[in-house]
């Protein structure tokens, strides 16, 4: 049974995630008043950045509460992680956009996938309880036989700081540019 203060926290907890949730909602109802084509495009970019950014914060909740079924999401919580710089820079490039030419490559998304397709291929090689160990303990626990998974896992924190370093210096020189 869940008690009043714990309902609040995971009220709390998920707030972050019920504004994307709310600011996606919103967007797509104003899809069908878009005046341009351009203007349908950044919408719809902003849609699925929201998305993410509402995924983002569920995964993060679950991870905290739940690593048993964390385990079964983690590759796809870690392209949702790294995909969030990618698809923000895509609404900077889309929202400043010079020349009608400008084209924004899908390489972009390719690091992100191939991050989180490592990983899930990873996992299906790796014991369900092993990899709830490696969750629960953080990096303090990495199982015999399994420590390059364990690293790997674990550096999704890493990974996503240099994707946010890389695309946030993309955003500001792009902005910088215009």
């Amino acid at each position: 049974m869940v008690n009043l203060k714990t309902y609040s926290e995971i009220v709390l907890a998920l707030l972050p995630a019920y504004s994307a949730l709310a600011c996606a909602t919103l967007l797509f109802a104003s899809k069908r008043d878009s005046l341009t084509a351009e203007e349908l495009k950044v919408k719809s970019v902003t849609i699925r950045y929201m998305i993410a950014s509402f995924l983002m914060w569920v995964f993060i909740f679950v991870y905290g509460y739940s690593p048993e079924i964390f385990i079964y999401i983690g590759a796809f919580a870690i392209l949702t992680f790294l995909l969030i710089p990618v698809l923000f820079f895509r609404i900077i490039r889309l929202l400043t956009k010079i020349d009608d030419k400008e084209k924004f490559s899908l390489f972009h998304y390719l690091i992100p996938i191939l991050i989180a397709g490592t990983v899930w291929i990873w996992s299906f090689f790796v014991p369900l309880g092993i990899q709830v160990d490696i969750i629960r303990g953080l990096g303090s626990i990495i199982p015999k036989g399994y420590e390059t998974y364990a690293r790997f896992y674990l550096s999704a924190s890493l990974f996503r700081a240099i994707v946010s370093i890389i695309y946030n210096t993309l955003t500001i020189l792009t902005l910088y540019r215009y």
